[in-house]
């Protein structure tokens, strides 16, 4: 990569890492109408990604389907979000029958953005609302501090002393070097996050209170940042191995140097679901 290509990747990436750092900051309303945002952007791309391939998604079905994971997720929940799913789904199915050139594969690809991403968005809106807030500022470190870190020294490391090639057809440029090193990484951080949130915490009161017992066990955080580290580098491969179908290099052009909303969105939202796995199911 050129000097110049280096600076504006890099340039682009504080302006991301700050933009997550305000939604971690201010969560609630800010945060989900920002995820909203950015899933409405990420199914659009994923769409227009599928076309690429020559299938003919209807475009309107997941895009929609994004934009009403708010307000019913807001009003009902997982099990709202659940039912919209299934909902969409369904109507989805339905108005690729009534196309006038029926094709099995642009039904399929109809349902597929509302899977991949959007039913991963939808989990990450849903646990916003995830009570107290101080727990929430712990999940969101995980979810966005620590895979962006994972990222950023899986990249470092790779470029500067990659030399075993992870996964040479989907994304060549991956090391086995860089990945160790971003899973290193990941269980540092997420080990040392409760005790970063609740110094935080102490100076600035809207991150909020922090009690004994609220916080898993550091082991346990740990072991979600090996396991959530593994999961965000599993997210990149994925959507590797969709742009690969689809015959594109980048999903969109709104990051200079980075890409699209799903070039930056795809280890997180692997590592959103192993959260609410802990937060949701084992923390409950």
């Amino acid at each position: 990569m050129q000097t110049s290509g280096v600076i504006t990747r890099r340039i682009t990436g504080i302006g991301i890492g700050l933009s997550f750092l305000a939604m971690w900051y201010f969560q609630g309303w800010v945060a989900r109408v920002m995820l909203t945002v950015l899933g409405v952007l990420a199914v659009w791309e994923m769409v227009s990604a599928i076309e690429n391939k020559g299938a003919k998604p209807v475009r309107a079905v997941s895009v929609i389907y994004m934009a009403l994971c708010l307000p019913f997720s807001y009003l009902a929940g997982m099990s709202g979000l659940f039912a919209l799913t299934c909902v969409t789904a369904m109507v989805g199915l339905c108005i690729s029958m009534f196309h006038a050139d029926v094709e099995t594969d642009s039904a399929a690809m109809t349902l597929f953005p509302i899977i991949y991403p959007g039913m991963l968005f939808a989990v990450l809106i849903d646990m916003t609302r995830i009570e107290p807030k101080i727990v929430s500022t712990l999940m969101m470190g995980f979810i966005y501090g620590a895979t962006m870190l994972n990222d950023i020294m899986a990249y470092e490391i790779g470029t500067l002393y990659g030399k075993r090639k992870m996964a040479p057809v989907l994304s060549p440029k991956k090391t086995w070097e860089g990945s160790i090193a971003g899973e290193v990484t990941s269980v540092i951080m997420c080990a040392l996050m409760p005790y970063i949130v609740r110094g935080l915490a102490s100076l600035l009161p809207m991150l909020g209170t922090y009690e004994p017992g609220l916080f898993p066990p550091i082991w346990l955080c740990a072991l979600f940042g090996l396991v959530s580290g593994a999961a965000a580098q599993a997210g990149d491969l994925c959507a590797s191995m969709v742009k690969r179908y689809c015959g594109i290099k980048d999903y969109g052009t709104l990051f200079p140097g980075h890409g699209g909303v799903m070039d930056r969105m795809d280890g997180i939202l692997f590592s959103g679901l192993c959260a609410s796995i802990l937060f949701v199911v084992i923390m409950r």
